[in-house]
């Protein structure tokens, strides 16, 4: 469907969430409450956990991941048994062997196939489902994949990739709930799948590519007689119109089920007056459900490595200057109420696990470190504090499905 004009599209969207809203206003000493309903299928609460095995495996201090207690568990387990219900992985190529100085020992390997099976499993063992992002972007490609001409081969290769990693896994009984193809789609820096190997006017043949990878999850989805929802992953609600302008016309459009966009106070909701308006706005125009699929707010301000942290805001006018892991809580659930309000589907936090450390990581190879431990659901020691409890709030009276 071509989207209409925007000025009738505000008019509607604005009258439907006046409909949509309420005058609840959460009370925030509930979120950490004792007995706390925990999540059902109909909506979905969680974390990426990309990063957990590979910094225990390789931790040089011997740390590992602990309860609110101090005592060992997995992470996965501490997911499900706070509220989660979903974890979100990413597969792709690899692995790297070293740094940029070629002077790292191990594998960089958390994105790995066999590594991505083994964490699958732990969060399947842990009752959690998975939401998963198949990576085919520019720096993750192996030299033989980089060789295949663009055109019919490249689509046949895409699909091919997607539906053999689909096929392992469910050799293992492993089955996703949601698959994206490619992962962090940016208008302005072209990230994505392959876009940084297209021409500005190859709009139609990104869409062929794209194409290829949800048809595999389908036919895949298909043949198993399972439901899987295939997810277009936004890297932020500015790139949304301008993306989906691009790849959404009369003459060719994405075949997706699910718009995933990634959300920090930082970049906020750009022309949108809330997530909830972009979450009607999928509805109305491309009838497309919606979800956040790495939303992320902080505990701390404080640096738990040596490598600096790329966000550090929060909005300080509703919650203070104070950073807590109680705060952080605070911030996630009021967030989970407006998207569940406008028909979202959930909310999955990016980089929850991505915790201080002196490893290298694929994304920076300049520094050992990680950039996001300010926004981490474990503290500087690895151990779980509050500010993963927002998973346990009772959300239910929240969810809309039906406009």
């Amino acid at each position: 469907m071509k989207p209409f004009d925007k000025y009738i599209f505000f008019l509607i969207a604005g009258f439907i969430l006046l409909l949509i809203s309420s005058c609840y206003e959460p009370d925030v000493e509930e979120v950490l409450r004792p007995g706390a309903v925990i999540q059902d299928d109909k909506y979905y609460l969680g974390t990426s956990l990309s990063y957990a095995s590979y910094l225990e495996r390789n931790a040089t201090d011997g740390q590992y991941f602990k309860n609110e207690n101090g005592e060992r568990e997995s992470p996965f387990e501490s997911v499900k048994k706070h509220g989660g219900n979903i974890v979100r992985l990413s597969v792709a190529f690899g692995p790297y062997t070293s740094d940029k100085a070629g002077n790292v020992s191990y594998a960089i390997d958390y994105h790995v196939f066999e590594r991505v099976k083994e964490d699958f499993k732990k969060a399947k063992d842990a009752g959690l489902e998975v939401f998963l992002s198949i990576l085919y972007e520019k720096g993750l490609k192996s030299e033989e994949w980089l060789k295949i001409p663009d055109g019919p081969e490249m689509e046949e290769a895409i699909y091919d990739y997607g539906k053999d990693i689909l096929e392992k896994l469910a050799g293992e009984n492993l089955f996703p709930t949601f698959v994206a193809i490619g992962g962090d789609y940016d208008f302005v820096a072209s990230n994505g799948l392959f876009m940084c190997r297209l021409g500005d006017n190859d709009a139609e043949r990104m869409v062929t590519y794209m194409n290829a990878g949800y048809r595999a999850v389908r036919d895949f989805a298909a043949k198993y007689d399972k439901k899987i929802k295939t997810v277009f992953h936004a890297s932020k609600a500015d790139d949304v119109v301008r993306l989906l302008g691009r790849f959404y016309t009369d003459e060719y459009a994405l075949d997706f089920d699910v718009l995933g966009i990634n959300y920090v106070f930082d970049t906020g909701h750009s022309a949108y007056s809330t997530l909830g308006e972009l979450s009607v706005y999928m509805k109305l125009i491309y009838e497309k459900e919606f979800m956040v699929v790495g939303a992320s707010f902080p505990y701390t301000n404080v640096n738990a490595d040596k490598v600096f942290n790329i966000y550090s805001r929060m909005d300080m006018i509703t919650y203070g200057s104070t950073y807590s892991p109680e705060v952080q809580a605070r911030m996630f659930v009021d967030f989970t109420i407006d998207v569940l309000k406008a028909g979202g589907l959930g909310v999955i936090a990016e980089g929850g696990d991505f915790l201080g450390c002196e490893l290298w990581f694929a994304g920076n190879p300049w520094n050992k470190g990680s950039n996001w431990d300010n926004r981490t659901f474990w503290d500087k020691d690895y151990r779980l504090h509050v500010g993963i409890d927002w998973m346990k709030y009772d959300y239910k009276p929240f969810v809309k499905r039906n406009y």
